[in-house]
């Protein structure tokens, strides 16, 4: 990332002691997102949240010709900076994609990955899993058009009911459609960095780290379709599917999600 492309500020917090996990959000989603997984470990490890690029305190650089992967990552590199050593990288659905790439970039430090339905929707097309591919790309592209078109609450209504059952949206507070609403614009960039994934499935064959995929059994499944692939093609993957569970369910359903990420976390010591 060059100086022009590097924000001068990101939103972060660097809280506890022990070993470091960096948690990385979902799309229209902020570091706010890991509170009750902050809660739940309860000071047991050092957790490094960030906003990324276009969410909570971390604005969008001033160029954005070509967003990929890589722009996220190498803001994820400045929480690796304040890190010595292997960490942990936790990621959901935008961020769980982030984490992995992260992982790629720098296997020397990641100690392990866990993701919730991680979106490499281009895997999808690469894999033969055209009717997923184009589900999600038709839904992020109705998206895209209604901000386009000076409709960012419809095209976060729309993106909402895609992803936790139609009716969702209305159910929502004042003050949640009202971020939603004012973050769906990053929503472009984020589906660009996933369609132009480079990466076909054998760049996980790579990764020696243990990954602990989840996802959920009902919702939308393009998420679970990525996980399935993935589960694979990495070489310590384990993929759990969590009953009654969605693609939200880090947010939706944190008591179960949270304990799945603390027993992987467990299971996977950093080794000093």
């Amino acid at each position: 990332m060059t100086a022009a492309q590097r924000p001068k500020n990101i939103g972060f917090f660097d809280e506890g002691r022990g070993e470091p996990v960096i948690l990385l959000h979902s799309s229209l989603s902020s570091k706010r997102q890991w509170r009750k997984l902050q809660e739940f470990l309860g000071g047991r490890y050092r957790l490094l949240g960030l906003d990324l690029l276009g969410y909570g305190g971390t604005p969008l650089p001033a160029q954005i010709d070509g967003f990929t992967f890589s722009r996220e990552v190498d803001l994820v590199e400045r929480l690796l900076e304040r890190v010595d050593g292997p960490l942990h990288l936790v990621g959901h659905s935008y961020g769980g994609a982030v984490a992995l790439k992260t992982a790629l970039r720098h296997p020397d430090r990641a100690q392990s990955v866990y993701a919730h339905e991680p979106v490499l929707f281009a895997l999808l097309k690469k894999e033969g899993r055209l009717a997923e591919w184009t589900e999600i790309e038709t839904v992020s592209i109705e998206a895209i058009h209604h901000v386009q078109q000076g409709r960012p609450e419809r095209a976060a209504q729309g993106f909402i009911d895609y992803w936790s059952g139609a009716g969702a949206w209305q159910t929502l507070p004042e003050h949640r459609k009202s971020s939603f609403t004012q973050t769906i614009p990053k929503l472009g960039l984020d589906f660009a960095a996933i369609s132009g994934d480079a990466d076909d499935l054998s760049a996980y064959n790579k990764l020696s780290a243990p990954v602990a995929l989840t996802a959920g059994d009902s919702g939308a499944h393009t998420g679970r379709c990525v996980a399935e692939l993935l589960s694979r093609a990495l070489p310590q993957a384990s993929l759990r599917i969590v009953e009654g569970a969605g693609h939200m369910a880090p947010v939706a359903d944190p008591d179960r999600i949270n304990a799945i990420i603390a027993e992987h976390l467990a299971a996977h010591p950093i080794r000093r």
